[in-house]
């Protein structure tokens, strides 16, 4: 029964794969999307090696803002759990060894709302800054972030919304999120700072 069980999935996998392949710009054999899922600009993603992007995420690289094109970058051994949300209208890095959990919704841009008797779906997209997210990174669950950097080796807490940049080597939480820790390379130890990073103990 095992057996048999296996040379099914074998099959559909590859037929995963290769479905894959031809709605992306560049995904290697051993990365995969689960289904289901919603891509649209496929052939604006790239994916590295060993990722995984889990079911019923939504990847959107289209240049609604104006921009001559609209990329998203995932890198190798990134990780991305359920409900991911990535919507790009220029650019998004998401980099190596990258840890995204459920619900996570990251953009680099927005709807306008400035004129109130026009819904904020009707009115143009705004474009923010691209969005980086450094190697070795973790997002927790229901992390937001907006038109920003993330730093290398970085922790944003769950539910943070995130909306100025994170250098290097942070914790970050809250909503808009804000540094509570920094890695002091001096003593080799994780030390409380203020929100703008300052060691305070």
């Amino acid at each position: 029964m095992m057996f048999l069980k296996r040379l099914f999935t074998i099959p559909r996998t590859c037929i995963r794969i290769l479905i894959l392949k031809l709605k992306l710009h560049e995904i290697p054999l051993h990365s995969m999307i689960i289904p289901p899922y919603t891509l649209q600009g496929g052939k604006n993603i790239t994916i590295g090696k060993n990722s995984v992007i889990n079911k019923y995420s939504w990847l959107m690289a289209l240049p609604l803002t104006g921009k001559t094109n609209a990329q998203i970058v995932i890198g190798s051994r990134v990780r991305i759990s359920f409900y991911a949300h990535i919507i790009a209208t220029h650019r998004i890095v998401i980099g190596d060894n990258v840890n995204i959990a459920n619900s996570v919704y990251l953009s680099d841009n927005i709807h306008g709302y400035e004129d109130v008797n026009t819904p904020p779906r009707d009115q143009p997209i705004i474009q923010k800054n691209d969005v980086v997210i450094g190697s070795d990174t973790w997002l927790g669950e229901r992390v937001t972030v907006l038109g920003c950097k993330v730093g290398h080796h970085c922790v944003i807490g769950a539910h943070s919304v995130v909306t100025k940049d994170i250098p290097d080597y942070c914790v970050a939480v809250g909503a808009p999120a804000r540094i509570i820790k920094r890695y002091d390379f001096a003593t080799q130890s994780w030390r409380k700072t203020n929100p703008k990073g300052e060691f305070i103990d």
